[in-house]
């Protein structure tokens, strides 16, 4: 199982028994983005793939270094995926800071939440039952994704649909046999899920401001 936590970083459940597991140990491989815009970054470009396995480390070892064995035997297709020493220094330094900066996040979140719940026009995040959300986005599934995006443009707040073509519709699955297979939630909510703004160095005065919107529309 390949776990998708490019933007998770930091994110917990909880079993029954009170165990909590981190987003990057739930699947066999994970994969992390570390963009910038992500909840931790490295200066640039990157990212990190994490295993418990070791036949799958080894393997994934060798793919990110041109698919080459320690022998420096070409073994399979790869291609040279290392990130810098620079880049990973920097990351460890903002590892450092990233449960504080989730607090504020999840504090952000809680503020939205709280403030927007009687706004009928706004359908707002759940969190599941005994999980901790990394809050990398907030979005906000709304009717008219135009009129909340002038709404909150006028008012100087940035709000953006990230992902208008769900992935089935992508141009690179065009020869897939479900590439025009009709996926009704999937279709009706990807023009209509709205991010609006959510990072850790963001004011009081500015999460105030962002509800002051939400709360008027």
């Amino acid at each position: 199982m390949i776990e998708d936590a490019a933007q998770a970083h930091g994110a917990t459940i909880t079993n029954s028994i009170g165990e909590k597991t981190y987003t990057g140990a739930i699947g066999d491989i994970a994969c992390f983005s570390f963009f910038p815009s992500k909840n931790m970054a490295v200066g640039g470009e990157g990212g990190m793939i994490t295993t418990s396995k070791q036949i799958y480390c080894e393997r994934l070892n060798s793919i990110v270094n041109h698919g080459r064995s320690s022998r420096v035997e070409a073994q399979q297709l790869g291609s040279n995926l290392r990130m810098s020493e620079v880049s990973a220094a920097i990351g460890v330094v903002q590892l450092t800071h990233l449960d504080q900066w989730l607090q504020h996040r999840r504090y952000i979140a809680s503020k939205y939440l709280q403030e927007c719940k009687s706004n009928t026009k706004l359908i707002m995040p759940k969190v599941r039952e005994n999980t901790q959300h990394a809050w990398h986005q907030f979005c906000i599934l709304v009717e008219d994704e135009d009129a909340f995006i002038k709404h909150m443009d006028e008012r100087l707040i940035d709000s953006i649909v990230h992902y208008p073509i769900p992935c089935h519709k992508q141009p690179v699955f065009i020869n897939h046999p479900q590439h025009q297979d009709d996926f009704t939630i999937t279709d009706s909510i990807c023009k209509k899920l709205v991010a609006i703004p959510i990072f850790h160095e963001m004011r009081a005065d500015e999460i105030e401001r962002v509800i002051s919107a939400l709360s008027s529309y």
